[in-house]
């Protein structure tokens, strides 16, 4: 079994106030460019919601799994260590998760500017 096969769920931040990660299966298409730190286009009640992969858990307990829609972009914009500094950032100044995908990116795009001068 390679890892396309395993690959069933992602768990994501949704770019909206809801304070909490949800799960998302991903259909046989999308199953090999999907990975941790892809941006992702997710149902969300009744409406599409933008949303960042967190995480590609093996199974999920949640009920009523929606998949995800689309993936948005060719390859993941956050490495795994910058959203596990991330959120590490988000524990101690104490915001919202789904402020971490975003201070992810601004220190990605910082540290760009740091070693392009």
């Amino acid at each position: 079994m390679n890892d396309e096969d395993r690959l069933r769920y992602v768990r994501v931040i949704v770019d909206r106030a809801i304070h909490r990660e949800l799960d998302y299966s991903v259909p046989e298409s999308l199953a090999g460019r999907v990975g941790v730190g892809s941006r992702v286009r997710v149902p969300f009640r009744d409406k599409s919601a933008l949303a960042t992969v967190v995480a590609i858990p093996e199974q999920s307990e949640a009920h009523g799994i929606r998949p995800i829609e689309a993936i948005i972009g060719d390859a993941p914009i956050l490495s795994e260590q910058l959203l596990e500094l991330a959120r590490w950032m988000g524990a101690y100044y104490c915001c919202a998760i789904e402020t971490v995908p975003t201070i992810a990116v601004r220190l990605k795009q910082s540290c760009a500017v740091c070693f392009h001068k």
